[in-house]
């Protein structure tokens, strides 16, 4: 909430000095030239940057409770098998940020044992309750053009006790990488 708050003040002090400079720039017709130069954005001030600073700081606190974000946005067992989708930042992906990813959500998830993790980068890849159902219905391909634009990790832990995921390491050109965290029983 305070974050919110802080981003509204700073939000604040940029538009309302724009938009009044515009108003009188129209007001008093004034030439194109002098016109850009009224309306464009000032330089920060100096409590402007003390606001951008605090704003990067509560950024980097925030993450106090655990040493990688992520939003579990969907968790269901369907035919035996639990299937959890995961939204975590983009620039945050990477194989180690991955592994604790999954530690800690097949920890949360013990059973049942069949486990499925998607984790995602963008909301754009991740389907609607609405779309889910159609999906789990038929093969729709309206949701393809997502592919290969999103980087997006998939793990699985097989009844065996076997966990392996595979994850891109490159979109263009789309190379993928598989890791076995976990042999299974033969």
């Amino acid at each position: 909430m305070r974050r919110i708050f802080l981003l509204l003040i700073i939000n604040a002090l940029f538009l309302v000095p724009c938009l009044a400079q515009s108003k009188k720039a129209t007001k008093h017709k004034l030439n194109k030239s002098k016109v850009e130069k009224r309306t464009s954005i000032p330089p920060l001030s100096e409590e402007g940057k003390q606001q951008q600073a605090e704003l990067k700081r509560m950024d980097e606190e925030v993450s106090y409770y655990a040493s990688i974000r992520y939003v579990i946005v969907y968790n269901e067992i369907w035919k035996r098998e639990r299937r959890i989708e995961v939204l975590m930042e983009a620039k945050k992906f990477n194989e180690d940020n991955l592994i604790k990813i999954f530690e800690l959500i097949k920890k949360r998830f013990p059973e049942p044992q069949p486990l499925m993790i998607t984790v995602h980068t963008s909301l754009a890849t991740i389907e609607t309750p609405e779309e889910n159902e159609m999906m789990r219905r038929s093969d729709d391909p309206r949701f393809a053009h997502t592919h290969f634009k999103f980087k997006k990790a998939h793990y699985f832990r097989f009844e065996n006790g076997r966990e392996a995921f595979n994850y891109p390491i490159s979109l263009s050109p789309y190379k993928d990488k598989s890791v076995v965290l976990k042999k299974g029983k033969v």
